[in-house]
């Protein structure tokens, strides 16, 4: 079986490798923080959290509001 962090890094990267195809530059946070990715381009930043499955689903952005991203960031810290 396989371990599920490492399963979630390859998941990760392969998101990662596909944004950075488009042009972005992306960091990944690591240690399993919020968000799992930073990626930013054209002067905007996105924050990216991965939720493992197979396959990247064609329309996988999720918005968050500001508010959302406070209060993760928050959870994140504590």
């Amino acid at each position: 079986m396989v371990n599920p962090r490492r399963k979630g890094y390859y998941f990760e990267d392969r998101v990662r490798k596909k944004l950075e195809k488009l042009g972005y530059v992306v960091l990944r946070q690591g240690k399993s923080k919020f968000p799992d990715l930073n990626a930013a381009k054209d002067k905007k930043m996105f924050y990216i959290e991965c939720k493992n499955r197979e396959r990247i689903p064609k329309n996988p952005v999720k918005l968050l509001s500001p508010e959302e991203i406070h209060e993760k960031l928050r959870q994140a810290v504590a």
